[in-house]
């Protein structure tokens, strides 16, 4: 993870920061539950679009290899397996964390 970019677009505004957290911890969880059940019922097509709306944080964040991840889930969604979407949720979730932890974020 990689919080440079993060820190350049908030300009050292915290509470800028502040609610861009709280806006992923709100999106996240919903965007990964509608994941998950996307990928249960076989609806590749939306696991593809809802891929494609968590890729800018990802990539704001700088989780590389998360970032592999959910690329492919937005190109290949067909291709997508639990193992593949364990990952994302996994990292996603240690994301969050992290950035409640940076930012002092309840």
């Amino acid at each position: 993870m990689d919080f440079s970019y993060l820190n350049t677009i908030g300009e050292g505004d915290l509470e800028f920061i502040q609610e861009f957290v709280s806006t992923f911890e709100s999106n996240n969880e919903t965007i990964l539950a509608e994941m998950q059940t996307s990928l249960s019922n076989r609806d590749f097509d939306k696991l593809g679009k809802l891929a494609h709306q968590l890729k800018p944080t990802i990539e704001m964040l700088g989780m590389k290899e998360t970032l592999e991840k959910v690329t492919k889930m937005n190109d290949q969604p067909a291709s997508v397996n639990q193992g593949d979407l364990d990952f994302v949720v996994k990292k996603a979730n240690d994301a969050l964390v992290a950035l409640k932890t940076e930012y002092n974020v309840l």
